[in-house]
């Protein structure tokens, strides 16, 4: 029998959080799931712990492979998985026991392709996303914020719509969740999101902070989607994702003198201005977006105005 969820679940030496993890994930009210462990190498207890849970819980399918990382780990649980959605959990995370009911519920009403729950509680943090909010079509919801949110977990994807266009995770990016969920994004006939119980974020002192480093990582990650919109015809529609892209990977990093310099030259590359400049249902809708958003960000909001409106043939 074909399980409803997939959970893709990427372990590697997280003795001290996998269990109470494991704990969460078989707490679920919704039992129709299989969960696909993929221990990436761990040199700690975590495939041990991992066998013991194993031996009690049938529907969990337990893989151990050689380290890859992170996306490696991920692309083989999906090869692994038959579910009809696919959700991710890391392995130091948590989930709320009706996490996976909401979702369900979500799915069954609106027949989407993805959904997204917004509601994310950091550790020893105030939750995100409080803004309680009905279901909303994608568009609608980037349109009133245009900051998505790439967290691979927040979401459950069809899993017919990922083998159809043969999608995969990036190996070796820092930001590995970005391209795989803006890339699938404008694939979807139908996405909602949606603000159900909360899957709890673990924030480690050693996670990604904002660097140069990560900064450059996420210009590939934008010449890699941009890319992939330009395979797929996306950037011939009005379709609201590429302009999140704009948007997010600019503004976000604007301080940056060279990745600024490095991201113009990019969009210059792709010939992106002057489909920017032809489709001024992107400037109605987005640029004025922007421009209360960087009213926020003094110190950006200088060389952003003046970047955008150089790509936009507004100067």
């Amino acid at each position: 029998m074909i399980p409803f969820f997939s959970i893709i679940f990427p372990v590697y030496n997280t003795e001290r959080y996998v269990e109470d993890s494991l704990k969460s994930i078989f707490s679920q009210t919704f039992k129709d799931f299989e969960l696909i462990a993929i221990n990436d190498g761990s040199t700690d207890q975590s495939l041990c712990i991992l066998k013991r849970f194993a031996q009690i819980y049938p529907n969990l399918i337990l893989i151990s492979k050689e380290n890859g990382g992170l996306s490696d780990a991920r692309n083989i649980g999906m090869q692994y998985a038959k579910g009809k959605y696919l959700c991710f959990v890391d392995s130091d995370d948590l989930i709320h026991p009706h996490y996976l009911a909401d979702f369900y519920n979500v799915i069954q009403t609106t027949q989407a392709d993805i959904c997204k729950n917004t509601h994310i509680i950091k550790f020893t943090s105030q939750p995100k996303n409080q803004k309680n909010t009905s279901p909303t079509h994608l568009q609608e919801f980037i349109l009133k914020d245009p900051k998505i949110g790439c967290n691979v977990w927040t979401f459950a994807f069809k899993k017919t719509l990922i083998d159809q266009y043969g999608l995969t995770f990036l190996k070796g990016r820092i930001f590995e969740d970005e391209p795989f969920v803006l890339m699938i994004l404008p694939l979807a006939q139908i996405v909602f999101t949606f603000r159900g119980s909360p899957y709890l974020y673990r924030q480690h002192s050693g996670s990604i902070v904002a660097n140069s480093a990560a900064a450059f990582d996420r210009i590939e990650n934008f010449k890699d989607i941009i890319q992939w919109y330009q395979s797929q015809n996306i950037l011939n529609s009005s379709h609201p994702i590429p302009f999140y892209i704009l948007y997010d990977i600019s503004i976000k990093n604007a301080y940056y003198k060279d990745y600024l310099q490095k991201s113009q030259a990019m969009l210059h590359t792709l010939c992106l201005e002057k489909f920017l400049h032809q489709d001024k249902l992107a400037y109605n809708l987005f640029y004025l977006k922007i421009e209360n958003f960087i009213r926020e960000h003094q110190k950006s909001r200088g060389i952003f105005k003046y970047y955008l409106k150089s790509l936009l043939g507004l100067l």
